[in-house]
């Protein structure tokens, strides 16, 4: 087994949709996690290093208010910011007011890291799946050297390459719940309280039209490459508008988009997850800002969790 979630106690790897906690709507124990209507629901990342092949099994509830011709999908991907692939028989429809399996599976193409999501494409408020017992299992890639293959697949994600083991500490991370005792703040946004726009907590930030929400100057002095991971949120935004990230040595003058900053046919409604790498440069200070290009006064962009890694020079 290489993942299993059934939402027990604080064990909740996915973003989106609600957690449930009504026994009715849980195949076991009292949790289960629903989507409404067109929402997504998304794993954080999955490690996969060793495995060619993938089998995903996950139980599946229907209310009463779904019609025959509503439907599910799951889809996965192997990139955070990647296109979703729907895998053959990745789609439900008549869905039971019952307790149903559901199973699909895909090659992992040599990939290490595995994201999966399920989303809805419902029309009415009361069209809702309940989800429980999702779990991963694996076929060991045969060109393996013996030292490469795991003796035992954990069931909680292990450490992937691209995180701390590579990246040497986390140098920021901003949540935006105090913000009166961080270190670096954020300005040319709005500072949010309401929880439907947080990914976790009460507080995020959110920037519209062509605002540019800018940090203050972080101290990177040691380090020579700088990871940036964050989380985003779509609000009313269309498949045109298109927000930025870019950084500065010095905050006023050059700003620069790296490899992978922008993204356009932002999901709504849905915490999604993004990451850029940058070189420092030797420079100690940098500065990071998140730019829109949106025509609209309501379409919004809301930003939690931000979260600033470095690798120390050599």
């Amino acid at each position: 087994m290489i993942f299993a979630e059934d939402f027990t106690g604080a064990t909740n790897r996915f973003i989106g949709g609600k957690l449930n906690t009504n026994e009715k709507f849980s195949l076991t124990g009292s949790r289960s996690i629903r989507i409404v209507r067109k929402q997504s629901v998304k794993s954080k990342g999955i490690d996969v290093t060793g495995y060619s092949e993938l089998k995903v099994d996950f139980s599946y509830f229907g209310t009463i208010g779904l019609e025959s011709t509503d439907t599910f999908f799951f889809q996965y991907r192997f990139v955070r910011s990647g296109a979703w692939i729907a895998p053959e028989g990745g789609s439900w429809t008549n869905i039971k007011s019952e307790w149903s399996e559901g199973s699909v599976i895909f090659q992992t193409n040599g990939n290490s890291e595995l994201f999966i999501r399920f989303r809805g494409d419902n029309e009415e408020g009361n069209d809702q799946v309940y989800f429980d017992k999702i779990t991963i299992s694996g076929k060991l890639a045969s060109n393996l050297e013996p030292s490469l293959v795991p003796t035992s697949a954990p069931i909680d994600p292990v450490t992937s390459p691209d995180t701390l083991t590579q990246w040497d500490e986390v140098i920021l991370n901003v949540d935006f719940e105090k913000t009166e005792t961080s270190s670096v703040s954020f300005s040319g946004g709005k500072l949010m309280a309401v929880a439907r726009f947080a990914l976790t907590g009460t507080h995020s930030y959110m920037f519209r039209l062509k605002q540019k929400a800018t940090s203050s100057g972080i101290d990177i002095a040691g380090y020579s490459d700088v990871k940036v991971d964050f989380f985003y949120y779509g609000f009313r935004m269309e498949s045109t508008d298109t927000f930025f990230f870019e950084y500065s040595f010095d905050g006023s003058s050059s700003w620069t988009v790296p490899e992978g900053g922008s993204w356009t046919s932002v999901e709504n409604t849905v915490w999604s997850a993004g990451s850029v790498t940058l070189q420092t440069n030797d420079n100690s200070e940098v500065f990071i800002r998140f730019r829109g290009n949106m025509n609209q006064g309501n379409d919004w962009i809301f930003l939690d969790d931000i979260t600033v890694s470095g690798k120390l020079s050599p």
